[in-house]
């Protein structure tokens, strides 16, 4: 009843939910799910928790900081 259109991938798992009134999208990496557990009668399951795997080099597709004295600035695309 809280949530509407629940859809468990592979990847991620998505559904609709209401806060404060208003609905909103939710998406949820599946690696973010730690357990689940139903309401109704306190039953669920617990998932392993994988260890992060330290990485020293900052990926590719991450924003570069701005270079120091540049303000930043929008442009208008249409």
């Amino acid at each position: 009843m809280a949530v509407s259109s629940l859809v468990l991938g592979d990847e991620e798992v998505t559904f609709s939910a209401q806060f404060s009134g208003q609905s909103m999208g939710i998406v949820i990496p599946v690696e973010a799910i730690l357990a689940v557990y139903a309401k109704e009668n306190g039953q669920g399951m617990l998932f392993p928790a994988e260890e992060a795997k330290p990485n020293n080099e900052p990926p590719d597709d991450e924003p570069q900081p701005p270079k120091p004295g540049k303000r930043p600035s929008l442009k208008v695309v249409k």
